[in-house]
């Protein structure tokens, strides 16, 4: 492995890849603004296609389903404003967040004695 990492920059293949490498950073770099105009507009060509292709019937399920969550959700919401809302009950609080109760040393010299 040592051998080949001395002799790899000197590998005409290495020192190819690597100028083709270095070219194109430097395209990338120097019309950035150019590139990602185009890449936005093949975005937005293949958001058209998709808006433009007949939706399929699972596709329609799909969008029924989540129209009726929706109306669910505001339904509910609704029926909050009518209503009393129950009281939550309290969060339980952590005591000892950190663990350090599971390094008390008396226990851990008990489990010692015992393995």
């Amino acid at each position: 492995m040592l051998r080949l990492e001395d002799n790899l920059r000197s590998n005409p293949f290495f020192l190819r890849a690597a100028r083709r490498a270095v070219a194109i950073y430097t395209h990338l770099y120097d019309n950035a603004n150019e590139i990602t105009q185009q890449v936005q507009a093949q975005i937005k060509a293949k958001e058209e296609q998709e808006a433009a292709k007949p939706k399929t019937a699972e596709a329609e399920l799909q969008d029924k389903i989540i129209d009726l969550t929706l109306s669910s959700d505001e339904d509910k919401e609704n029926q909050k404003d009518g209503k009393e809302e129950q009281p939550t009950p309290p969060k339980k609080v952590d005591s000892d967040p950190e663990g350090f109760s599971y390094l008390d040393v008396k226990e851990v010299c008990i489990c010692a004695q015992l393995v």
